[in-house]
């Protein structure tokens, strides 16, 4: 595979992240990121059970299933109407978790959040109209 294909691909994957399509084979060929990676789990994993580390490649399989961090921290502050704070309050969750969380399992704290917790910078955004 040519050099510029790798450089292509690292700069595929900070653009788009988990939603890159990486260039795979010498003739071009492409696939999604998170595919490649899935493949890859299952190709290592006789490997990981020799090594004795198949928790830490299973994690791998964990964070795939349940998105990036950058991605579940979108959906919480989606799913809480645009507030910035429910990215924190998601991944304060999952610190306490020890695991990544769904947005939706942590949505009735994420959603609400009273303007005093913020910042007084962000206070404006909810003041009455």
């Amino acid at each position: 595979m040519p050099d510029w294909y790798v450089d292509e691909n690292k700069w595929r994957s900070a653009r788009y992240g988990m939603d890159a399509i990486l260039i795979t084979g010498s003739d071009g060929e492409e696939e999604l990121v998170s595919d490649t990676v899935a493949q890859m789990v299952e190709q290592l994993m006789p490997v990981a059970e020799e090594l004795g580390c198949v928790r830490e490649l299973v994690a791998i399989q964990t964070t795939l299933d349940a998105g990036a961090s950058y991605q579940r921290q979108l959906a919480a502050v989606s799913a809480a109407g645009g507030a910035n704070q429910a990215a924190v309050k998601l991944m304060q969750a999952e610190v306490r978790a020890g695991r990544p969380l769904s947005p939706t399992e942590v949505l009735s704290t994420a959603s609400t959040i009273h303007p005093s917790t913020l910042p007084a910078s962000h206070r404006h955004r909810f003041a009455s109209a």
